[in-house]
């Protein structure tokens, strides 16, 4: 029997190299991994911009948890009916509920698992205004006179702003004399953020 010419020109390098460069052979192609690379790249671009917010996010970010904690405070003086009474304290909230126990007004640390004091990321800095300072004015037992902002059962004694101030500007939570939060955005930097910025 004869092997064909062609049969018999075919080493096993070149047999290899067939299957290899074969257009049924099982493998990627170029355009595959082209389109693979480009999801993985967009991926990762997504989850960096979530993982390194910049100045704007993050205070925007502080902003909102600094609400969130201040209706917690809110809602625990409304419903457990007593004063709860915050301050800012290195750079940080720290809230504190009335000694019912004592004559003399005295304020304790809040025993909260939802409102433990945590400072407030690097870069963001957090002030305090009461009273006057806030559009307001008014007595929450004494909370005032020690340079805490309180909410009480049926709302707040003294209005009062907390205002955070970073390079990228600054963000102020405002609070009425019925414990209504609201947000005010300000791009440019105020006097009292420039102070804040300098301590």
């Amino acid at each position: 029997m004869r092997l064909s010419k062609q049969k018999w020109l075919k080493t096993p390098a070149r047999r290899r190299a067939e299957i290899f460069f074969s257009p049924t052979a099982d493998g990627f192609t170029l355009i595959e991994i082209l389109v693979v690379v480009t999801i993985i790249g967009i991926t990762l671009s997504l989850a960096v911009a979530n993982l390194y917010p910049d100045e704007r996010e993050k205070l925007q970010q502080e902003t909102d948890r600094a609400q969130a904690m201040l209706e917690i405070a809110r809602d625990e003086a409304a419903f457990s009916g007593r004063t709860v009474a915050f301050n800012i304290a290195d750079n940080k909230l720290m809230f504190y509920t009335r000694d019912a126990r004592s004559v003399e007004i005295k304020w304790l640390p809040l025993q909260n698992s939802s409102l433990q004091a945590r400072p407030f990321v690097e870069g963001v800095r957090a002030v305090l205004q009461l009273g006057s300072n806030a559009a307001g004015a008014g007595s929450a037992e004494g909370a005032d006179k020690d340079g805490l902002a309180a909410f009480q059962s049926a709302g707040v004694g003294v209005p009062f702003a907390v205002q955070l101030v970073s390079s990228a500007g600054q963000r102020s939570i405002t609070v009425d004399a019925l414990g209504n939060l609201s947000q005010d955005n300000d791009s440019t930097v105020s006097n009292l953020g420039n102070a804040a910025n300098a301590r």
